[in-house]
C-alpha cells in the first residue's frame, strides 16, 4: 500500500526474486507528476498486479488469510494508517507480517499513534536503523 516510485517493491523483488512471490502494488498516485512514470520504469522487470486506486477501494479483491507480507507506506496520516490496518488485518495470514514505514518519524506522528492503538496486543518490533516497524499477526483479534 503506497508504491511511490517503486523503491520498496524493487528491494523486495531483489531479495526474493528466486521464490514464488506474487506482487501487488496499490497507489492512487495523487502526488508529483514524475512519480508514476518512475514507478513503471523502476518496476518494469517485476511481474506485478498494479491498482491505481486507494487501498480502501481494492481491499475486497483479497481473500481472508491470503497475505503473507503487507507493506503499509500510504498516506502517513493517523486515519489512513489505522484504516489500512483495520481493512487488511483479516486478509493477513496468522503468522503473517505487516511492515509499516515511517512509524518513527518526527513529521508523521499519526502513523505511530495508529500502530500503537490498533496493534498493541500483537508482537511488533522496530527494525534497527530504520523508520519501519514489523508486526506479526498472532491471532484474528486486534
Amino acid at each position: 500500500i503506497g508504491s511511490n516510485t517503486g523503491g520498496s517493491l524493487l528491494c523486495s523483488y531483489e531479495t526474493s526474486k528466486y521464490h514464488n512471490v506474487k506482487y501487488i502494488a496499490i497507489d492512487p498516485f495523487k502526488c508529483e507528476s514524475f512519480v508514476k512514470p518512475a514507478f513503471y520504469e523502476n518496476t518494469k522487470q517485476i511481474d506485478c498486479a498494479f491498482y491505481e486506486k486507494s487501498s480502501g477501494d481494492v481491499v475486497d479483491i483479497f481473500k481472508g488469510n491470503s497475505i503473507d507480507l503487507l507493506l503499509i507506506d500510504g498516506d502517513h496520516t493517523y486515519e489512513g494508517t489505522k484504516q489500512d490496518i483495520l481493512n487488511y488485518w483479516s486478509k493477513l495470514k496468522i503468522g503473517g507480517k505487516i511492515l509499516i514505514h515511517d512509524v518513527i518519524h518526527p513529521v508523521f506522528t499519526g502513523v505511530a499513534n495508529a500502530v500503537v492503538e490498533t496493534i498493541r496486543n500483537h508482537s511488533f518490533e522496530k527494525l534497527e536503523k530504520s523508520t519501519f516497524v514489523l508486526v506479526e499477526k498472532l491471532s484474528e483479534d486486534l
